[in-house]
């Protein structure tokens, strides 16, 4: 209700509403800006739902598609001003270093600009922000607000950028488009002076550096961990915040297929893969997302969602696209995984995957080596077991809040 206020919509109905409301006033008050990414949010989500049932209150700010999904949080939804999703095709935006590069500065000026006066005209005693909104930090430090990151991915920083596959590649990208890399990065310097706001820091343009920053990742996962300063925090996953009570009673399946959100519009790939041998000879599960629902097999149930977490009690296998929530999960129950990945940082974690002998990394819908593999499942069985409990013994969302509450306690 009191939320048209922030944006100047001061009609008398919505006056006597905040009045109403700030008569009760919570005990602190606390802005998300997220990325509307089901990954980034279904991670954090837990925290924030703790955050509003110790009395505080939050606005989430995030797109029209997550609207019931933040407000089952107890959060007050906010929807962004700016339509992600019809100013950036995900996909091709994170398909390559420059394509990100771009985006992400063209997205972080016009949101520090959409709600710069917002910021100013709301009296917030702490900004929580996904690490690729880096105008929330940037709008924290121009009003002297707190702020504090979230990550949902591995930490970045100088070291484990120079040592992972993204540098030579990113390397390569930059040099063949340097005087648009340039002029990509004058521009925004230029910004950043008229804004008076300090210059760019390339890193926090891909993993922020807060006041804190909160990585919901367990230490033992993360490549060089040591090389981060004290103020990164790995505080684990919330998994277990995550599980369904009240699971659903899903089938037992030889294998089931997700490639994430932005994945399942890969039209190409999800028919390559419904349509393999593979499949067809396996009791197998396939995440469509909206892509149609048909299939001429009655062992090959295609979905437009699932409940991942109940779901992975019932595989053998799970083949994936390397993000780090399907990986944690996929470990936390005990499912071998097979990594499928589409971007530079799923590479990555499909790298870790299996190195620690979690899983197996392919770099392209390989049906022979799929085959091959399966006789290789019980050889990760005691890592998985070993890592997953590692993985359960982090409370992720207690220690996430703890650290947020000192913040707020300043």
């Amino acid at each position: 209700m009191c939320l048209d206020f922030l944006n100047g919509n001061d009609t008398q109905t919505h006056w006597f509403a905040c009045k109403s409301f700030y008569r009760q006033k919570p005990m602190k008050r606390i802005i998300f800006f997220s990325v509307p990414a089901y990954g980034h949010l279904t991670a954090v989500r837990p925290v924030i739902s703790k955050l509003v049932a110790e009395g505080n209150e939050v606005i989430w700010y995030c797109s029209a598609k997550y609207k019931d999904f933040v407000e089952d949080s107890g959060a007050m939804y906010k929807e962004y001003t700016l339509d992600f999703d019809s100013n950036c095709n995900l996909h091709d935006a994170t398909d390559n270093i420059m394509n990100l590069l771009e985006y992400l500065l063209r997205f972080n000026r016009e949101f520090f600009i959409a709600y710069n006066d917002i910021i100013e005209s709301f009296n917030s005693d702490l900004i929580l922000y996904d690490s690729m909104c880096s105008f929330a930090k940037n709008l924290a430090e121009k009003h002297g607000i707190p702020h504090v990151c979230f990550c949902t991915t591995l930490a970045y920083n100088f070291f484990t950028f120079v040592n992972s596959n993204l540098f030579f590649s990113s390397i390569k990208l930059i040099v063949r488009n340097f005087r648009t890399y340039i002029k990509l990065i004058n521009d925004e310097n230029r910004f950043r002076k008229r804004q008076g706001i300090r210059k760019l820091d390339m890193i926090d343009l891909f993993v922020n550096k807060g006041d804190k920053t909160l990585v919901f990742s367990p230490k033992e996962f993360q490549p060089l961990a040591w090389t981060f300063s004290d103020n990164v925090k790995f505080v684990g996953t919330t998994i277990k915040d995550r599980v369904d009570p009240d699971n659903i009673d899903y089938d037992d399946y030889d294998a089931y297929i997700s490639f994430g959100t932005i994945m399942t519009e890969q039209e190409t790939l999800i028919n390559e893969i419904k349509n393999s041998d593979f499949v067809k000879s396996r009791k197998v599960i396939i995440n469509v997302g909206g892509l149609p629902k048909d299939s001429d097999y009655d062992n090959v149930n295609l979905v437009s969602r699932t409940n991942q977490i109940s779901l992975l009690d019932h595989c053998r296998l799970f083949i994936n696209h390397g993000g780090l929530n399907s990986v944690y999960e996929s470990i936390y129950h005990g499912v071998v995984q097979v990594c499928i990945p589409q971007q530079e940082e799923q590479r990555m974690n499909a790298i870790i995957v299996q190195k620690k002998g979690l899983g197996f990394y392919m770099s392209f819908f390989d049906e022979m080596r799929l085959v091959n593999l399966e006789h290789e499942i019980p050889k990760c069985e005691k890592q998985i077991s070993d890592f997953a409990k590692i993985i359960r013994k982090y409370d992720g969302t207690e220690n996430a809040v703890k650290i947020i509450n000192n913040m707020l306690d300043l």
